[in-house]
């Protein structure tokens, strides 16, 4: 959470900032902070199997799966749908698109390969049935 906890930091003189260890980051196991370059050419086996099945692929090594994200990340969602307030959610990339998936409805099995941009605020809004979404470009505005 080294990269979401600089990026917040400007932010806790004027929020409360909470910091959820159920939102770290996918835990690559033994991959960790290896390129996906790396682990095509030099682990072509792990590579393939992590393409053929993104949301059952098990990072070797005690990590975890998008499946595994998904049961770690159930409270969260449970506690987030609580909340009467504006909440910010500050993650990466696999842990976004599994908290987007569940709130936008969509699979289990669609949420490993949606688009997530980055740099880009998404608003949800939650409905009975749906949620609105808005995007939001706040670093447009800072260049």
């Amino acid at each position: 959470m080294v990269r979401t906890g600089e990026t917040v930091k400007a932010m806790e003189d004027h929020f409360d900032v909470i910091k959820w260890k159920a939102l770290d980051e996918i835990n690559a196991g033994d991959m960790e902070g290896l390129t996906y370059e790396f682990v095509a050419e030099n682990m072509s086996e792990q590579y393939q199997a992590r393409k053929e099945d993104k949301l059952n692929y098990r990072y070797p090594g005690r990590g975890e799966s998008y499946r595994d994200v998904f049961i770690r990340l159930e409270p969260v969602m449970f506690e987030m749908l609580r909340c009467r307030t504006p909440l910010l959610i500050v993650g990466h990339q696999a842990i976004l698109r599994v908290l987007y998936g569940y709130l936008k409805r969509h699979t289990p099995q669609e949420c490993p390969t949606l688009p997530m941009p980055l740099h880009t605020v998404i608003e949800l809004t939650p409905h009975a049935y749906y949620c609105d979404e808005a995007l939001h470009y706040p670093l447009e505005m800072v260049e």
